[in-house]
């Protein structure tokens, strides 16, 4: 379960950790929180402080503790998909946003999936629902579009909007192939 904001507001990034460690968020909460409202506001703010405090800490972690710190964040945001409201898009963004960012500021490690751009090219393409040939359609008619066509179509440039700031460092590979194609789709830069 998800600790109360009030717990975690202030902490930093080891502590923060060490708390969500604590508080064996990975398991289902044995009863319906009271305060709905509360409760999606305390995952609201606890993906948002770790994403901050991880990204302001990344430059100081040894490499003992990058793999736990990796795998909390995964954890962290696969509980929250599970056990919160928030938006799924959202949460995979803020996946997106925190690989992104830290690969902006560490170098890529194949054996750290936050940091390996290969795996985040892969997850990237792995989200999008439809096809760089279905949004180019779709966008040169958007004025018409239902509402969940135009949610599509405004994912695939949403969830870009992260890779592109480090989709220098993707190598060669058939994903790249298929991203460059999104990238005709999308040729401005991030929003």
């Amino acid at each position: 379960m998800i600790p109360p904001r009030q717990e975690l507001h202030g902490l930093g990034f080891r502590d923060l950790a060490a708390r969500l460690e604590a508080a064996r968020i990975t398991e289902r909460p044995q009863a319906e929180p009271a305060d709905q409202d509360a409760y999606y506001y305390d995952w609201y703010l606890a993906v948002r402080w770790f994403k901050e405090k991880f990204v302001e800490t990344c430059r100081e972690l040894t490499e003992a503790e990058w793999p736990r710190y990796a795998k909390l964040a995964d954890n962290l945001l696969w509980a929250a998909k599970e056990f919160s409201d928030l938006d799924r898009t959202q949460l995979v963004y803020d996946r997106f946003h925190l690989s992104s960012a830290l690969l902006r500021r560490v170098p890529p490690r194949s054996d750290i999936p936050l940091l390996n751009p290969a795996q985040l090219l892969k997850g990237y393409l792995s989200e999008l629902s439809i096809s760089p040939e279905e949004a180019k359609e779709m966008k040169s008619r958007r004025d018409l579009l239902d509402k969940v066509d135009e949610r599509k179509l405004w994912e695939t440039r949403w969830l870009m909007s992260q890779i592109k700031f480090v989709d220098h460092l993707f190598s060669e590979s058939p994903e790249l192939d298929e991203y460059r194609k999104w990238k005709d789709v999308w040729p401005e830069p991030p929003i």
